[in-house]
């Protein structure tokens, strides 16, 4: 059996312009009017989810479809329907069975994220026990801040890929140990961003 050579970044894909451009200056009025809570790391804890500012310096607020606020609803539901349409599309593109169809991939958590002037996420990886993730994506709601570089390394730390910021842009890519990733400190201005999960 030969064993195809590919490299990992064939594996990072970037997609521009996900929203209509008045539905994004809409989405990001309603972001930096909204309440945000300190986002958590999963680990070792057997108390779940904590905070951990060594590790991830950020804001969260999480999307859901059974919230009790009709705006994180709405939000909720017209973001899992774009994303879900581009993982679908990264999957059939990068996993192409002609004997299996492919299986639409299911989004399992949406948070908006916000980090602030010294806001930064640690290297880390985003599948874990507690989690079964198999994609991971990063939406980039604006990009007007310095700062704040979204960095995915190999899981040597070998070879780094700095994704460019641009607003209206959706990263995704395998969430296991071969994808190590981390937010640099925002030095400037404010970041919006959307990550998600799919299984």
């Amino acid at each position: 059996m030969e064993i195809k050579n590919t490299k990992l970044q064939d594996y990072i894909k970037i997609f521009d312009l996900v929203l209509n451009e008045d539905i994004l200056n809409n989405f990001l009025e309603i972001c930096k009017a909204r309440n945000f809570e300190n986002a958590k790391i999963i680990g070792s804890s057997e108390e779940g989810p904590f905070v951990n500012k060594k590790i991830r310096k950020t804001d969260v607020w999480a999307l859901m479809n059974q919230a009790r606020s009709l705006t994180t609803v709405h939000w909720f539901n017209l973001l899992n329907f774009c994303f879900t349409q581009k993982y679908y599309q990264y999957v059939v593109e990068n996993f192409k069975n002609p004997i299996i169809e492919q299986p639409i991939p299911k989004i399992i958590d949406i948070q908006v994220l916000r980090y602030k002037e010294d806001f930064f996420y640690k290297y880390h990886i985003d599948q874990c026990p507690q989690t079964n993730r198999q994609w991971s994506s990063i939406f980039f709601v604006n990009d007007n801040y310095e700062g704040g570089d979204l960095v995915i390394s190999t899981a040597d730390g070998g070879v780094q890929h700095k994704i460019e910021k641009k607003k209206n842009r959706l990263v995704i890519w395998p969430s296991n140990f071969m994808y190590p990733h981390t937010v640099l400190p925002v030095t400037k201005g404010i970041r919006y961003s959307v990550v998600s999960w799919a299984q």
